[in-house]
């Protein structure tokens, strides 16, 4: 788990909550803007702001921890 000055664990975003068009910010301090979610293959393809890419990750791979837009 990812932690959050020091020893606090930051909480994490369920998938069910996050939108599509929203910018989140993950737990190393990336902003990326959802683009599509694909419920059957159960993956989001993502646009990484900070980094300025584009990538497909799986449900279970994704770690986000506050809403920004």
């Amino acid at each position: 788990m990812a932690k959050k000055n020091g020893n606090e664990e930051a909480p994490k975003i369920p998938v069910s909550e996050i939108k599509v068009g929203g910018v989140y910010k993950t737990y190393v301090n990336d902003l990326i803007r959802i683009e599509d979610i694909n419920e059957t293959t159960q993956m989001i393809r993502l646009y990484n702001v900070t980094g300025a890419f584009k990538q497909w990750t799986s449900f279970k791979n994704i770690y986000l921890i506050e809403h920004m837009y």
